[in-house]
């Protein structure tokens, strides 16, 4: 049963990006919304490129993934990105559902996944990273980001023990992961 929903998921998402992309739409975030509210472990079921790297922090996580991005298509590697920066878990699928085909095969050998620090309990247990480049973990706003430990005990808790961490060594909290 959860199959067949994670197929009609997919191809209502796949069919929305479509819509979204005649209509000159960035499908960044309905798509993976879409997938969500139709399949909610939808993450748990589409199949990922071969190597996944996670990008956080509070600053700069655009900017470092379309980097590592850009490098690596540079070099021949064929690479899934969220390069318009929709860093929450509908917009990481709608990034991994771009580059999957309608069979949930991954088209691509990379994926270089923006993920906001507050997203990492909803991403990374259905999408484990083997790589996290953390920039860095600071104070963004009182409502939202005020206490720095409570965001990297998000992460850390997230994280499997396999990802191998990139981590800021000017930042302190980033450290501690």
């Amino acid at each position: 049963m959860n199959k067949i929903r994670f197929y009609l998921a997919l191809y209502a998402a796949k069919g929305a990006q479509l819509a979204m992309k005649i209509l000159g739409r960035n499908a960044t975030f309905l798509p993976g919304k879409l997938a969500i509210k139709l399949c909610p472990h939808f993450l748990r079921y589409l199949n990922p490129p071969k190597t996944v790297v996670g990008v956080t922090g509070t600053n700069g996580k655009t900017t470092v993934s379309n980097l590592l991005t850009s490098i690596l298509r540079k070099n021949g590697f064929s690479v899934t990105n969220n390069s318009l920066g929709s860093n929450v878990q509908a917009g990481v699928i709608s990034a991994l559902i771009e580059d999957t085909t309608w069979f949930n095969r991954p088209k691509k050998d990379i994926a270089i996944l923006e993920v906001d620090e507050r997203s990492s309990l909803l991403i990374y247990p259905d999408l484990p990273p083997h790589y996290l480049v953390c920039n860095n973990l600071m104070r963004d706003s009182n409502k939202r980001n005020a206490h720095t430990e409570f965001i990297s005990y998000f992460i850390r808790t997230a994280l499997p023990s396999t990802t191998h961490l990139v981590l800021n060594a000017d930042d302190m909290v980033a450290c501690t992961l």
